[in-house]
């Protein structure tokens, strides 16, 4: 097992950090959701992942 991290987009504007338990079972990879890691970013820390292009990039729907 091994660990990967995420920056999610959330609907309401905001983004969550998830630091998500990743395995292997019947040759599929899995990720531990429900064991997993999670906390809203900062305005700081958004602002910090922003310069550096590191924030998934939000979908409009039109």
């Amino acid at each position: 097992m091994r660990e990967k991290e995420m920056i999610m987009f959330l609907p309401d504007g905001r983004y969550e950090y998830l630091r998500i338990n990743v395995y292997t079972e019947d040759g599929k990879t899995k990720l531990d959701y429900k064991n997993a890691y999670k906390r809203i970013l900062t305005v700081k820390e958004q602002q910090r992942y922003l310069l550096h292009n590191e924030l998934p990039k939000p979908i409009t729907i039109a």
